[in-house]
């Protein structure tokens, strides 16, 4: 009790509360890490397996400096030594030293010296270097050579890059990909988003707002293609038999409603209840109904009423049906009724004999139900 009165945030406060009553379970840790990061504002933990975009954004770059210092070898592409080969070469050659550079670019590339083409062709002009750089990135994508990655980002080919690391199963890389270009233009234009970010854009998302206005809690200031990559990654875990690391995808990127329903999907409704009310959210009548159900199955009718309380629509009638199996399950259900604001159960049989000779079937059925009469409520 008195850790979850020090608790300081409502977040802190259901994490505590969940894991004291609920058994641990594969990815709950990071499911709590990210909630808290993101109603923080501040990084919970490093060592996630699921992290926020701006988060893995920052990791990513801290350790391409710490790398920086072995980086790797240039490439070395092999040059046949045919006759054949040799002639394309001095006779390249020949050109660039009569000033037709594009022409030695195009015969170095001729006898698969990309490198040396490339070298020169800024000397013809950027855009023919971007177009050269473009066939060699889809040279080495069709080999599926780690190289092309390094063309692709040059070229700032967000499309061919993502797809790449697609065919490759690299689905982080992809999405790391996607953010930064959206980053930095402010949209993921993948015909051509830029990948030369700098170091000021590469600042973490914002906290999911605690509504379910524009963007809040549904991923919607994301660009579609990293909320489609993170799609992707979640459906995988989530088919793979981890439902909470697949909701954490979706909570990486702000999108809380489909976490929910990957938890709900999961048969984690406990967890999914609770991150529904720490949150605060709206338009989650699905979720209080699905936990009243799984109260009402464990024999916590109370706790069951209470939850159907909740709900924004349809509570008045369910709280209804659910005194009707109440009775079933309990004969002395008076006091039930009471503290559902109904009237005593032996009152019912005459109401809904009224309501149906008045022709309001609907009505009749449910009086027929808390009145314990089934045979008649199933008839009309």
């Amino acid at each position: 009790g008195q850790r979850i009165k020090a608790c300081k945030s409502e977040i802190a406060r259901a994490r505590l509360i969940f894991e004291f009553c609920a058994p641990p379970c594969d990815g709950t840790r990071e499911m709590w890490n990210l909630a808290v990061g993101f109603e923080s504002g501040v990084p919970r933990s490093s060592d996630n397996r699921i992290h926020r975009i701006g988060d893995m954004i920052k990791k990513q770059r801290q350790e391409a400096d710490d790398l920086a210092s072995t980086r790797g070898t240039n490439l070395a592409a092999a040059v046949g030594s045919s006759k054949r080969e040799d002639r394309i070469a001095i006779a390249a050659l020949k050109f660039l030293k009569l000033g037709n550079v594009q022409r030695y670019c195009e015969m170095m590339v001729d006898v698969g010296q990309w490198e040396k083409a490339l070298a020169a062709a800024p000397g013809v002009s950027l855009a023919f270097w971007k177009a050269l750089a473009t066939k060699y990135a889809d040279h080495l994508a069709e080999k599926d050579s780690e190289e092309a990655q390094s063309y692709l980002i040059a070229t700032n080919n967000v499309s061919k890059l993502t797809d790449f690391y697609l065919r490759r199963n690299q689905l982080d890389d992809a999405l790391l990909t996607a953010q930064i270009a959206y980053d930095v233009d402010g949209s993921a234009n993948r015909d051509g988003s830029s990948l030369n970010a700098k170091e000021e854009a590469l600042t973490p998302p914002p906290a999911p707002a605690r509504s379910d206005g524009p963007g809040a809690a549904s991923g919607s200031d994301k660009s579609p293609l990293v909320m489609h990559l993170s799609n992707m990654k979640a459906d995988r875990l989530f088919y793979s038999g981890r439902p909470v690391l697949a909701a954490c995808c979706h909570l990486a990127v702000g999108d809380l409603h489909r976490t929910l329903q990957k938890l709900l999907k999961g048969n984690e409704t406990e967890l999914a209840f609770i991150l529904a009310r720490a949150f605060r959210m709206n338009s989650v009548d699905h979720v209080y109904r699905l936990f009243a159900c799984r109260c009402e199955n464990l024999g916590l009718w109370d706790q069951a009423m209470d939850v159907l309380r909740l709900m924004r629509n349809q509570s008045r009638s369910l709280v209804p049906l659910l005194c009707a199996r109440f009775r079933t399950h309990m004969p002395d259900a008076a006091a039930y009724y009471q503290k559902a604001d109904l009237r005593a159960p032996d009152t019912y049989p005459d109401m809904a004999r009224a309501s149906h000779k008045q022709g309001k079937h609907t009505e009749a059925i449910v009086y027929y139900l808390l009145a314990g009469d089934h045979n008649n409520a199933l008839t009309l």
